[in-house]
């Protein structure tokens, strides 16, 4: 895996946080590990983006797509199954803002064992995504930031099921 496509993965997990102006999705906590993981079904929860699934692309900013990813929400949470696949970044709270007939959301996934985190940012119209991944990684002595745009379409949940792809929110 060349460095750029790393870093795309690594910095695209670690964008969307609660900012001030989002409305807090009803959050509750993740099925247990025992849960059943037979349908997606069992996903839907509170947040009004839950329940869904986007098969996306990724790319540093200004640069053609890179990487392919699922952005899954459920349970109130958001998760980027790449991310988490490659860098461990849990499934995290997400918040959500209704405007003009879409769903801006925003979540912050955080690195469990490093201080890095990514801040996604995004708006849902209809069955597409868009938005905007800034990852931010902090040393003592010095700070990296990029950004990532990301766009994707919503798929059916047993299309997941089907292919074997990591359901992150456990």
């Amino acid at each position: 895996m060349t460095v750029s496509r790393f870093l795309t993965v690594f910095v695209a997990c670690a964008l969307l946080v609660g900012l001030g102006g989002f409305a807090v999705s009803q959050i509750s906590a993740p099925p247990s590990k025992d849960a059943d993981r037979e349908s997606l079904a069992s996903f839907q929860g509170e947040g009004a983006l839950d329940g869904k699934v986007f098969l996306s692309k990724m790319g540093p900013t200004g640069q053609p797509a890179d990487v392919e990813d699922n952005l899954v929400f459920g349970k109130g949470l958001f998760v980027s199954s790449e991310c988490q696949t490659r860098c461990d970044y849990p499934a995290r709270p997400y918040f959500t803002r209704s405007k003009d007939g879409a769903v801006h959301f925003v979540s912050e996934t955080k690195c469990p064992y490093k201080d890095a985190k990514i801040l996604w940012r995004g708006v849902v119209r209809g069955d597409r995504v868009s938005g905007e991944a800034t990852w931010t990684l902090k040393r003592w002595y010095w700070t990296i930031e990029r950004t990532f745009w990301f766009e994707g379409e919503l798929i059916d949940n047993k299309a997941i099921l089907a292919q074997n792809i990591p359901v992150a929110i456990e």
